[in-house]
């Protein structure tokens, strides 16, 4: 019984970590985009690059495939 409560424990701590590196990737990347078109937000650039941010992300491009969005 103390595997099993070490192995979720185990697992859990995983899945936690796994969370927070996505979410601190994401946060990068979206603090990039800011900075970069702070005074450009009309470029089109900007649109191809949120894009293909999102299809980086296994869990956002799910989504994105869910519902057939596209760069348009």
């Amino acid at each position: 019984m103390q595997y099993f409560f070490s192995i979720v424990l185990i697992t859990l701590t995983a899945v936690f970590l796994l969370g927070i590196w996505r979410a601190l990737r994401m946060s990068k990347k979206s603090v990039a985009l800011i900075e970069k078109y702070e005074h450009d937000k009309e470029n089109p650039a900007l649109i191809e690059e949120i894009y293909s941010a999102l299809r980086e992300d296994f869990l956002l491009r799910r989504i994105l495939e869910a519902h057939g969005a596209t760069r348009e």
